[in-house]
Formats: C-alpha cells, structure tokens, sequence
C-alpha cells in the first residue's frame, strides 16, 4: 500500500483546492460566476447610489435609496443587498465617515438607516479598540474605549 506523509498530503489538498478555485473563477467556468454578474453589479450600484447620496448630503435622496432597497429586501427575503451596503459604506472607522452618520442622524433623526448605520460604524470602532485578545490582554486604555463605543453603538453593555 502506498502512503503519503501528512506534508505531501497537506499540498496535494491545496493544490486540488486552488485548481478548483481557479475553474470557478475562469471566465465560463462555473455557473456560479456566470449568475454572480448581475448580483454583483445590482449591488454595486446600491453602494453607490447610497454612498454619491451620503457623500452629497442628500439624506431625502438616501431615505429613498435605503427605504426602496428595504422593500425590495422584506419582498424577495433576500437582505444581502442591504448588508453589502451597510458593511462597505458602514463598517468603516474613519472619522469622516462617522460625522457624516452623525449629520444624518442629526438631520433626520427618526431614521432606522441613519441610526443603524451609525450603529454600525461605533460598532466596527468597538472591535478595533477591543482586538482579538482576551481581556486580560487588553490595555486599560483599549477596554475603555471599547466600552464606551460599545455604549454609543447601543448595545446597552458597558464592559469587556
């Protein structure tokens, strides 16, 4: 009988593996891209339709973008759209974007869309202070600042 040892065995897998990404990927490869085209692009062009109206400051605009897109979303079941969005556009740290979240609640403060996506990105500045140690790992400076991000993200806890 013929044996492998568990190195040649560990990179023959990973061969087969990046062979069959590599077919998948190709042009015509796989079903999968062929139907991910459309997906893509309609995903695309909702993260840009919210971001041109973040970035104008046109929160009517962005209420609509959001609101249609929710609907679209309640209908099909499908809420990857509205994900894709809130984690490219949302999910960020940058000061920027945090006072423009800001502004936009401050502008339409009823807003599910403005609240969560400034949820989202007090919610992304909680996982950068706070890392992936364990607690007893964390500066006293990082687990205070991870808790009050955790707070302003409306997570009602105020500890690691």
């Amino acid at each position: 009988m013929f044996a492998l040892s568990e190195k040649v065995l560990r990179r023959f897998i990973f061969s087969g593996l990046v062979a069959l990404c590599l077919i998948a990927l190709a042009p015509g490869g796989s079903s999968l891209a062929q139907t991910a085209g459309p997906i893509a692009t309609a995903n695309e062009r909702l993260i840009s339709d919210v971001s041109g109206a973040l970035d104008a400051s046109d929160y009517t605009r962005l209420e609509q973008i959001l609101a249609e897109a929710h609907r679209k979303a309640v209908e099909t079941r499908d809420f990857k759209p509205l994900r894709a969005t809130y984690r490219t556009l949302f999910a960020v740290t940058h000061r920027d974007r945090l006072k423009q979240g800001g502004a936009w609640l401050a502008a339409v403060p009823g807003s599910p869309y403005a609240a969560t996506a400034l949820a989202a990105q007090h919610y992304q500045r909680v996982h950068d202070f706070r890392g992936t140690a364990i607690r007893r790992y964390v500066s006293p400076y990082a687990a205070t600042h991870y808790a009050a991000e955790l707070d302003r993200a409306g997570n009602g806890r105020t500890g690691i």
